[in-house]
């Protein structure tokens, strides 16, 4: 019988709280047993029937319950592993094994059985393909063990599989454990220096008395200042009383560099990776020769040990070592040799009845020490005499002094003193002048604080500030309103010569796990949107307008600048960082990551992160910053800017250390060239933070100090017009403007002193609190915006006062562009000009004295003329209602754009992106591209068309030159680049080469319909469709 011998499998039986876990594991279970009855290769009916039978009638019941497209399904087994993986909640399980996987610490466990422990637990995540990336970076992350992780960081990327990882980790810890045995039968001695009192153990209750970590008495291993960041060095692992506390240490004995002495993050429990930590009891009165016993504690190469072991190894040994050790008494000496080739920095020549006796300085000892054959070199000075003292080694082994000697010594032009050395048995050179001593000559001095650089810092922490791609733990799930029908784009066409690029672009998205290809059917699908850049590179864009119409939004609430205020009070130190991609750096989860798929001439794709332009992305990003940062002391997060600030340096750089030390923790990388470090001074949101309070951003008033003087009455109207719109925050405007009142009156100009001082006056108004307002991210907020034939001007405004002034001046290029352009233009420049004001927020409103803007923003991107392309995707990022208003209630914006800011102009669009969405490039169009610009110029329609694109269509088509009415209907596509006219991304031919082109058009005899297709795609012209059927 092929099942003798095989235990039967037991019935599935869970509480609801288990049932998810239990169900994996009892899905492990039937797999093993299948196999053990050889039954893998039998019809799923069977395999589901077997499954049925053992799970039990419970389990039946909920089989029966299930609904299933056929029978084929039915008895499908992986089909019925889902509806069951559904039904126990295995998704939520999931979450919570991520969670349970991503917090494992090493603790004790030697480095393979953490390896061991992270693939149990990632057995349960579903990383699927991922799985083995994600161990090796708990691996590389968790082993707390700085050389270990530097090997590992090494392996290069294309050989970092886990198996690499294994082998590593498995070598290093051999090596490891192979060294340490042979340092226990070989102790050595070279320094010698003594601790502060540490913690005693009640050898019969199990418990520490004065914890050297957290200065409480509590059993042993259950230390509550495990994982606790101290509040006065910023570190983790002890509370700032505690003897552990590196700057609490060094103000009372200052730090010895290169000697074998800790410095830097050594003090972190749990991440100590520069040091051993030593402990013990002592009795001031052995340095001072008076009878005690004592215990002297060796360690070859200390730092190198502690960097092999984990915070609690050393624990354990320690309360191992107190149980054995508690009945001693008197004074602990703790040695560390110092492998270092070059200790003169530490040593001095002590004058000694005009002998020289070279010393090591320990500041950390509370005796001195010198070998028995230096110790004879003085025997003519004086005696050695007993001493009580009491060395013991690492090894258990105790050793009683030789002696002690008493030497009359002076250092420099310091006075002669007497000091006691303990005489050790030996002829090694173990000279060694202790703190007090040291102090006494001034060899060293008290210092009140130590800190870590920023430098320092920003080099810790290169792996967070390092512009990569981050990954944060948690998953988004898009919601959608169920009452919106799905829509799906169909592919557009790319040029050939862009082909390549985007396929390269999307493979290396793919790659870095950003994207991945769709195969089954999907309800949404956007178009994809590629730009060039200036660079030559590629952006993959989509234009999700009609999913976002769909989305329901988070409101998530946001700090105000009034609250953020209130808590910098006193900081003198600011640091402002970015989240690299911060979007992509949250991921979806699968169900959301459909909703993001897009078409692209090499099949769909849908994102695995979240993408730019999904309109609840600011509030997501917003939510889990404030998740992971929020309870960050010092540590202030408005929408994607962190600000991190300090009332000292030190403070500063604790709270910085806890921050990056987070986001190390969650994956978060930073943009290193966007990120500002121990400044003063910082701008952020609008503002500027400096140790003596808030004060507006220069820039935001930089347009209205250097806005240049009128030079003709129309300009002067324009001025006195931006006046009346904000006159009512200036008191005694009709003073102020009366001058200019005045030389309207007058027909001819005159600027002269009455009317530069006014001027002056208006402007110095204008800046002043009356009428610029603070920001307030919680208040709806107006963006103005205008364009001339010379310039941009925009200003936002908000409760009823201006937060921000901007203009400059139109490029040559710009200044050619169709009026349209130029306002859509000057949509662009507000929003990237204000961007720290407006980014995240969703109550904005843009207001444009441009009628046919509020059109065009309502259609899809594709639908445009190319250059308002290129702009309307860089509004992606902003959340607007663009709004049309009269030209007198936007006199502000108007009078910025008609006197810019002398000299302020910035690149065109031109020069920065190239957009492509069709195949406007076909060869048989590029090969007349000048007949096509020639004929242009000498159509007369054509030229009367150009006129009007450039200077803005009339609000009534009976205002429409008659050669220009037939492009009345779509007036928003129209548009002129290099002389010729488009219609969105199709080429206007010009009527003496319509003929050519229609032999062209059906030279590939593929029918009408295709004809027709195929011309629509590339050119344009009134009654083409009809022409193409005629001929």
């Amino acid at each position: 019988m092929a099942s003798a011998g095989i235990k039967p499998l037991r019935e599935f039986t869970s509480d609801p709280t288990t049932c998810a876990q239990e169900w994996q594991f009892y899905k492990r279970d039937f797999l093993i047993h299948i196999d053990a009855l050889g039954l893998q290769d039998k019809p799923g009916r069977r395999k589901v029937a077997i499954l049925l039978n053992n799970m039990g009638r419970e389990a039946v019941k909920i089989y029966d319950s299930f609904t299933w497209v056929n029978d084929d399904e039915k008895y499908d087994l992986e089909g019925v592993f889902t509806k069951f993986d559904q039904h126990f909640g295995v998704h939520s399980l999931r979450n919570v094994k991520r969670q349970e996987f991503l917090n494992s610490k090493r603790g004790n466990m030697t480095v393979m059985d953490f390896i061991a422990t992270l693939k149990r637990k990632a057995e349960y995540c579903q990383y699927g393909e991922e799985k083995e990336g994600f161990i090796c970076d708990m691996i590389i992350n968790g082993v707390n063990d700085s050389k270990l992780s530097e090997k590992l960081m090494e392996i290069p990327p294309a050989e970092l599989t886990l198996n690499k990882v294994i082998e590593v980790c498995r070598q290093v810890e051999l090596t490891a454990t192979h060294l340490k045995s042979l340092g226990d039968e070989n102790p050595n001695v070279n320094t010698v220096h003594t601790r502060r009192p540490q913690a005693h153990v009640s050898h019969d209750r199990k418990m520490i008395k004065q914890c050297v970590y957290c200065r409480r008495t509590h059993e042993i291993r259950k230390c509550p200042a495990y994982n606790k960041y101290c509040d006065n060095c910023g570190r983790k692992g002890h509370f700032k009383n505690s003897d552990m506390c590196n700057q609490r240490n060094r103000e009372r004995w200052p730090s010895s560099r290169g000697r074998g002495s800790y410095r830097g993050r050594g003090s972190e429990r749990g991440n100590s990776r520069d040091r051993r930590f030593f402990r013990g009891s002592r009795s001031d009165s052995a340095s001072h020769g008076q009878s005690a016993r004592s215990r002297v504690h060796y360690a070859e190469d200390a730092s190198k040990e502690y960097a092999e072991s984990s915070y609690e190894e050393n624990v354990n040994d320690m309360c191992e070592e107190f149980e054995q050790n508690c009945s001693l008494t008197g004074s602990d000496v703790f040695t560390v040799k110092n492998n270092s080739e070059n200790n003169s920095n530490w040593s001095a020549n002590l004058n000694v009845k005009g002998k020289k006796l070279m010393v090591q300085l320990d500041t950390g000892a509370h005796c001195n020490v010198i070998s028995r054959a230096t110790a004879e070199t003085f025997r003519n000075v004086a005696k050695v005499k007993p001493s009580d003292m009491v060395i013991t080694g690492i090894n258990g082994n105790p050793t009683k002094a030789y002696g002690q000697i008493t030497l009359p010594c002076s250092y420099n032009k310091s006075p002669r003193r007497d000091v006691v050395f303990q005489v050790l048995d030996t002829n090694r050179n173990v000279n060694l002048l202790g703190g007090e001593d040291c102090v006494n000559f001034k060899m060293i001095s008290r210092i009140n604080s130590v800190h870590v650089t920023t430098d320092e810092i920003l080099d810790r922490y290169k792996d967070v500030i390092n512009n990569e791609i981050g990954c944060m733990p948690t998953e988004y799930e898009i919601k959608i309103n169920p009452e919106y029908t799905p829509v799906v784009h169909p592919p557009r066409s790319l040029p050939v010569a862009m082909r390549e690029q985007v396929k390269k672009e999307l493979d290396n998205l793919t790659k870095w796990k950003i994207i991945t290809p769709v195969e089954e059917p999907t309800d949404w699908v956007s178009s994809m949107v590629c730009v060039r850049k200036k660079n030559g590179r590629v952006r993959i864009c989509i234009d999700p307008a009609d999913l976002n119409k769909a989305i329901l939004r988070e409101h998530y609430p946001i700090n105000s600048i009034d609250d953020i205020v209130t808590r910098v009070n006193g900081s003198k130190y600011f640091s402002t960082l970015d989240a690299n991609k911060g979007y992509f750096q949250i991921k979806l989860t699968e169900k959301s990551s459909f909703l993001t798929t897009f078409n692209t001439p090499f099949g769909r794709f849908r994102y695995l992160r979240l993408p730019m332009g999904i309109k609840c992305a600011s509030e997501i990003f917003q939510r889990e910053m404030n998740t992971h940062f929020g309870n960050l002391e010092g540590v202030e997060i408005m929408m994607d800017d962190i600000l991190v600030h300090g009332k000292s340096i030190e403070e500063h750089n604790a709270r910085l250390c806890k921050l990056l030390e987070k986001a190390r923790a969650i994956n978060l990388k930073l943009n290193k060239e966007k990120c500002v470090f121990a400044k003063t001074e910082v701008d952020y949101v609008g503002h500027t933070l400096t140790g003596e309070g808030l004060k507006p951003t220069q820039k935001r008033i930089d347009a209205i100090i250097n806005m240049r003087d009128p030079e003709n009455h129309e300009e002067l109207k324009t001025v006195l017009g931006m006046l009346e719109y904000v006159g009512k925050f200036i008191p005694r405007l009709s003073q102020l403007n009366a001058p200019l009142r005045e030389l309207k009156k007058r027909e001819e100009w005159s600027w002269d002193a009455p009317e530069k001082q006014a001027f002056a006056n208006i402007k110095e108004a204008l800046t002043s609190t009356k009428v610029l307002r603070y920001y307030d991210v919680n208040k709806p907020l107006r963006l103005t915006v205008d364009a001339s034939t010379k310039g941009l001007g925009a200003a936002v405004i908000q409760n009823d006062g201006v937060v921000a002034y901007a203009s400059r001046a139109l490029s040559p290029a710009e200044q050619r562009y169709a009026q349209i352009e130029k306002e859509m233009l000057a949509v662009v420049y507000g929003c990237e000009k204000f961007h720290k004001l407006i980014y995240g927020k969703s109550d904005i409103t843009i207001e444009s004295d441009h009628k046919p803007l509020e059109n065009i923003m309502r259609k899809p991107i594709v639908s445009a003329p190319m250059r308002i392309q290129r702009m309307m995707l860089k509004l992606q990022p902003y959340q607007f209602e663009l709004k049309y208003v009269s030209g007198k209630e936007i006199g502000l914006a108007d009078c910025l754009s008609r006197l810019p800011l002398n000299g302020n102009v910035e690149n065109s669009m031109d020069d920065e992106m190239m957009i492509f969405n069709a195949d406007i490039h076909a060869s048989e169009l590029s090969a007349k591209f000048d007949n096509i610009v020639e004929a242009t110029q000498q159509d007369v329609n054509l030229q009367i068309l150009k006129q009007v694109i450039c200077e803005g269509w009339p609000e009534r088509k009976s205002q429409v030159p008659l050669a220009a009415s037939q492009y009345w209907d779509f007036r928003d596509q129209m548009s002129v680049h290099n002389g010729i006219v488009f219609r969105g991304e199709r080429t206007v031919i010009p009527f003496e080469l319509r003929p050519e082109i229609l032999k062209i058009i059906h030279s590939s005899h593929m029918g009408i319909v295709k004809c027709k297709q195929r011309a629509r795609e590339l050119v344009f012209w009134p009654g083409m469709n009809k022409q193409i059927e005629e001929v």
